[in-house]
Formats: C-alpha cells, sequence, structure tokens
C-alpha cells in the first residue's frame, strides 16, 4: 500500500471517527466551557481547598449564608457515623464560625466554639498526590495542641474516597460531594455569579473525577472501532492503570482469578457492576445468607462486595459494604463487628454510604505513564496475584462471619 492510500485510509478513518454516534456524544458531553480548567485550577489542591472554603463561610459574598456550611458538615458527619453531631447541629444555633486555610499547614478547619460541645474540623484534599510522610498523624496532633477541650474530627477527601492510614480520619469521596453539592444548589437563592459559578464546579468534579459508566463504555468503543485515527490524534492512549484494569476484567483473565481463588478457598467470586477505574466482585453464595441483599449502586444488589480499585498511582483493593437498605446495611455491620477475628480495617462506625472494611494497597507505582509494555505487563500480572491473595485471605472469615450470624 502506497503512501497515498495510507493518506485515503486514515482520512475514511478519521472522517468516520468524528461522524460516529459514539464521538458525537463523547464529544457533546465533554465540550464544555470551564472557568476553573480554563485557570488550570482543576488538578491544584490549593484551589479546590480555596473555592471549597470559601463557600463555607457564612460571611462570604456569595450569600449563601450557612446552608452550604450545614449541608457539608451533615455529609462528613453522615460518613463518619456521628448521628448525635449531625442532629445537634440541625437543630441549633451554631454561633461564631471560624474557616482558616492552610492553618498550620492543614487544608480547611472549620471551628464552632460556640458549640456544646466545641467542635473543630479537619479536612485534607488531596485530588492527583497521595498521603506524604507521617502527615495525617502530625496534623492530628497539632490540632490536639492548638484546640484543648475542642471535639475534633478528622475528614480525608479524594477523588476515590481513598482509605487514610489514620483511623481517626473519615474517607470522602468526590461522588459523595457531589451529590450533596447539587442538593444544595436544587435549594440555594443567592449571589447569580456565585450560583453560576458553583454549577460550574460541580460539573468539572463529575466531568473529571466522578465515574461515569455510559461515557466509559462509548470511549472503549471508540477505541475498537476507530483505533487507528485515535492513535494518529493523540500522543498517547489512556492511562496505564486503566489499561492495567481492563486487562485484569478481561474474561480470561477474571475467570483465572475466580478459579484460582475457588481452588484455594472453595468460594465462588462473580464480576459486579465495574468500570475502567475499578472491578467490583462479589459471592454469589451469600445471597442467600440474611441481610446481604438490599445495594442500589450494583446489578446483583449485594451491599458486600470486593472492590478493586485501579486509580492515579496505586492499585488498591477492599472489603465494602456499599450504599442501600440501611436497616440491612446497620444489621449486617453489626454481626460482622461482633465477629472477634474478623479484619474491619480502620472502620469503627458503619456509614451512610460507602463502608470500607479490610483493605491494602497491591501495588504503588510511580509516573504510571512511564512504564514500558513489559513493566506494564508486570503490573497486570502484579494485580492479578494481589486480588487472589487478598480475596483468600479474608473471604473465608467473612464467609465464616455470616454463616455463623
Amino acid at each position: 500500500m502506497g503512501m497515498e492510500d495510507l493518506d485515503t485510509q486514515l482520512q475514511k478513518s478519521l472522517t468516520e471517527l468524528v461522524l460516529s454516534h459514539e464521538f458525537q456524544t463523547l464529544a457533546a458531553q465533554q465540550d464544555v466551557y470551564c472557568p476553573f480548567e480554563s485557570l488550570k485550577a482543576s488538578r491544584v489542591e490549593l484551589r479546590h481547598s480555596n473555592f471549597l472554603a470559601d463557600i463555607l463561610n457564612p460571611m462570604g459574598t456569595h450569600g449563601f449564608g450557612e446552608k452550604v456550611l450545614r449541608e457539608l458538615l451533615d455529609l462528613l458527619f453522615s460518613n463518619s457515623g456521628d448521628h448525635s453531631l449531625r442532629l445537634n447541629i440541625s437543630l441549633s444555633d451554631i454561633g461564631r464560625i471560624e474557616i482558616l486555610r492552610e492553618f498550620h499547614h492543614m487544608d480547611i478547619v472549620v471551628r464552632l466554639p460556640d458549640l456544646q460541645p466545641r467542635l473543630t474540623v479537619i479536612l485534607e484534599l488531596k485530588v492527583d498526590s497521595q498521603e506524604h510522610g507521617n502527615q495525617l498523624k502530625r496534623y492530628q496532633k497539632e490540632a490536639e495542641i492548638l484546640w484543648p477541650g475542642s471535639v475534633l474530627k478528622f475528614f480525608f477527601v479524594t477523588p476515590s474516597g481513598l482509605t487514610p492510614t489514620e483511623p481517626e480520619w473519615t474517607p470522602v469521596g468526590f461522588t459523595e460531594l457531589v451529590e450533596r453539592l447539587e442538593f444544595i444548589v436544587s435549594n440555594l437563592s443567592g449571589n447569580s455569579s456565585a450560583l453560576t459559578m458553583l454549577r460550574a464546579y460541580i460539573e468539572m468534579l463529575r466531568r473529571l473525577f466522578v465515574p461515569n459508566e455510559e461515557l466509559e463504555s462509548l470511549a472503549r468503543k471508540l477505541w475498537q472501532k476507530h483505533g487507528q485515527a485515535l492513535d494518529f490524534l493523540v500522543d498517547q492512549k489512556p492511562s496505564i492503570m486503566r489499561e492495567v484494569s481492563t486487562a485484569v476484567q478481561s474474561p480470561d483473565s477474571f475467570d483465572a482469578i475466580s478459579g484460582q481463588i475457588y481452588a484455594q478457598t472453595g468460594i465462588r467470586i462473580a464480576k459486579e457492576s465495574s468500570s475502567n477505574t475499578y472491578l467490583r466482585m462479589f459471592v454469589p453464595a451469600w445471597g442467600s445468607l440474611p441481610d446481604i441483599l438490599g445495594a442500589d449502586f450494583n446489578t446483583h444488589g449485594h451491599l458486600l462486595v470486593l472492590e478493586c480499585e485501579f486509580y492515579g498511582e496505586r492499585i488498591h483493593i477492599r472489603m465494602m459494604i456499599g450504599r442501600g437498605n440501611q436497616e440491612h446495611r446497620e444489621n449486617l455491620y453489626d454481626r460482622l463487628r461482633n465477629s472477634p477475628k474478623l479484619d474491619l480495617g480502620n472502620s469503627k462506625k458503619l456509614t451512610s454510604q460507602w463502608t470500607r472494611l479490610a483493605s491494602t494497597t497491591i501495588k504503588r507505582v510511580k509516573s504510571p505513564d512511564e512504564l514500558s509494555e513489559a513493566e506494564r505487563d508486570d503490573l497486570e500480572t502484579t494485580a492479578r496475584k494481589g486480588i487472589v491473595s487478598f480475596a483468600c485471605k479474608h473471604l473465608p472469615s467473612y464467609q465464616e462471619a455470616l454463616q455463623k450470624s
């Protein structure tokens, strides 16, 4: 085939790509003006913290008053299981409010010194970076010195709700944050420019950080049907972590993982609703056990799932009680908690939506998109082995605890 023929074929591929339904749907979803992205602020943690601190401040010129503060505090304490605090705040005049930024390097500090008891809330926000050193423990000790006699609550806010290294910190995911902000906006009045900016911020978070299975499926179809054209248009394919996730979730790969787990434990797992950033699994045989069913975040309705996450620079796996029927969630958590030998990770309380139990990081990778093909293959192998190892370690003890109850 001559160069002219190659050019003709490429032009045809590009034309088919641009005119395809998948491409036009994706383009319509992504072709949105965003002031935060135009200012290069979407992935800068400092800018996120500045904006959130501003809308939390009841005295701000946005005109939102205490509404944003009260709703976000309710989200945080719902996640941490501090329902008495939720009730106290909802019924109280919270008095003076102090919003501090980068105070002793803490991203956001919310102080309610007139509330009884006095309350101080510390938020650490991560976008693309990870915890470093003993950062969270250091902030804890600093807060205890700075605000003696105050109730201290710590929250670790990340795109996927990563489990913090310190048990006193409660994880909060961007998905939960977006859902609560959308609820707030639907009930807000205030400065029209401020509302416009808040809506733009929510749209940016949802587009960049909240998984969208429908759009991810369209993207995969585009790569399958128009790979040559996309290779020509971009300098690199989707992130290595997503490629590894896709490879691990392929039918042959998942069957091999499931087969190894069954051979070692006698427990059969199945794939649940997943995306190219996380793989969710469940045990079909557990469906007949009390309170297992009632989830609203997956296809088969299992509340207790095994989730492997491929995000940023790490592959992380956890047991998790997901969102759904609250009575079933509470009964399920109580039974697991009453099993003395069971590993529940850093979990101290049942949170309102996603309660992360036993967990471990399978692999941390610096600059994953710079890996060679051989290194990527090694990463796939490591991910598969890590899933099998974690499942074989934890599934039998969880099954024993569930069957005893």
